[in-house]
């Protein structure tokens, strides 16, 4: 099969020959080239690493430690092995023509290659129309013919335009096409936005009406309410009139004592019912300015309006729910071991005007209770007392609230208990009021109350 041509430059043989690429046909020239410039001089050196490396290569790495800069492995001069070459040795080895790309195919020593390229009828020059490279023996021809290169180059620029006027063509199609579905797609946007406009206006008209017959409802109610209790006044002033005519029938000392008896509860009625009044009064005026507020906004405002006069009539009919969790079960558990009783007091919540929380302890027997305690709290000279409301406490299981755990307390049916009594400023407290243990602690986990080592406690005070 044909030989590869290995291209390799020759140093110290000929002025004609020195630094240009020769095609040397014999692969045995390439053990005597230098690895690290590449070319073939008359002097080169093998290392004890056996690369071959010229004389000029060797001085420069002994100049720099004697360390072959391939491999790092060192060297002396008692490993080297020393390559001589004659010039008749290297003008023998198998050479191809330069033109060999070209064409050519002679073969010959190095020595009878320039006497081949002086007379060698295959060099090239470049073509002035195509600008290709093409025989000088046939450019007369190439010219001549038309040059065939510059043709098809011509042909194929016909075709690139043709090419990029059918993807302009292709593309102005589909941008028309986009354009007409994003065209369609905002005629169904307005069509919704109308709709929407249309449902928001029914929407506002809807709860102007609704928040009307509210304002209406209302005042009846405060009218109603009013009428009640004056009429109740009324009832009790009658009665004060009869016990009145009683009192002076009977003994004198006892008629004193039964007169100011009379005085001191009717005072008290008569305070009742102008305070039940003027809360009716007061709430109704607030409602009744929320829903005018409400009436003369712009669209969206009514239904917050409304929710502002529904918070102001729920504090007045719905229970006040509270929840705690209360967090460090396992500390808890752990003091109740050690025979000392574990105890986590709750945060304060303001119950219709009270200020009521929960007080949890585990003891050394497993017991866990739940104390129901009332602190100091701001209004307390405005609140009736004892505390006479019911309420219910206990534990919520975190995943099924039927399995909850309470007990329900009414506090009028132990209106002596200390602890529904006004709490005093800076007074020792009493624990607060406990019915019995409401489980045990195996119960607890056992039962699943315990999730990441916090119970959820609950306070609901009925109004």
């Amino acid at each position: 099969g044909p030989v590869e041509a290995l291209s390799l430059r020759m140093v110290g043989f000929s002025d004609a020959l020195d630094w240009r690429p020769l095609l040397f046909l014999e692969p045995v020239i390439a053990e005597k080239t230098c690895v690290l410039c590449g070319t073939v001089g008359r002097r080169a050196v093998r290392l004890f690493c056996e690369h071959v490396v010229c004389s000029d290569c060797h001085a420069e790495c002994v100049e720099q430690g004697g360390v072959c800069p391939l491999d790092r492995k060192p060297f002396c001069e008692d490993d080297l092995v020393r390559l001589d070459y004659s010039a008749g040795y290297l003008g023998k080895r198998r050479v191809a023509c330069w033109n060999a790309p070209s064409g050519c195919n002679f073969v010959g020593p190095v020595s009878g290659l320039l006497e081949h390229f002086q007379q060698c009828t295959f060099h090239t020059v470049s073509c002035p129309q195509c600008h290709s490279p093409v025989l000088r023996s046939n450019v007369v021809r190439h010219c001549r013919e038309g040059c065939s290169l510059r043709l098809a180059a011509d042909t194929a620029a016909v075709n690139c335009l043709n090419l990029d006027r059918n993807s302009i063509e292709q593309a102005q199609n589909e941008l028309r096409e986009a354009l007409g579905k994003i065209s369609e797609d905002l005629v169904l946007l307005q069509s919704g936005l109308n709709l929407c406009r249309e449902d928001i206006r029914a929407t506002h008209t809807s709860c102007r009406r609704l928040l009307e017959d509210q304002a209406s409802k209302l005042d009846d109610l405060a009218a109603t309410c009013i009428d009640s209790f004056t009429k109740e006044l009324r009832l009790l002033q009658v009665v004060s009139a009869d016990v009145q005519y009683g009192v002076f029938s009977s003994r004198t000392s006892e008629k004193t004592l039964l007169k100011q008896l009379q005085a001191h509860d009717i005072q008290l009625f008569q305070k009742f019912a102008e305070d039940v009044k003027t809360a009716v009064m007061t709430v109704g005026n607030s409602n009744r300015d929320h829903l005018t507020e409400a009436l003369q906004a712009p669209g969206g405002q009514p239904i917050s309006a409304a929710e502002r006069v529904s918070q102001s009539l729920v504090c007045f009919c719905v229970p006040q729910r509270y929840h705690w969790y209360a967090k460090h079960w396992t500390v808890m558990k752990t003091t109740a071991s050690e025979g000392l009783t574990a105890s986590l007091e709750g945060p304060t919540w303001n119950a219709f005007g009270y200020s009521v929380g929960l007080r949890l302890e585990l003891d050394n027997d497993d017991n866990f209770n739940c104390y129901f305690r009332i602190h100091p709290g701001s209004s307390d000279s405005e609140l009736e007392w004892p505390f006479r409301k019911s309420f219910v406490f206990g534990i919520v299981h975190p995943e099924d609230k039927s399995k909850g755990i309470s007990l329900k307390v009414d506090a009028d049916l132990d209106r002596e208990n200390p602890c529904f009594q006004r709490p005093g400023e800076g007074t020792e407290r009493a624990l607060g009021c406990v019915v019995a243990p409401l489980c045990s602690a195996d119960e607890l986990e056992d039962g699943g109350f315990v999730c990441s080592n916090m119970v959820l406690m609950f306070l609901q005070v009925m109004p």
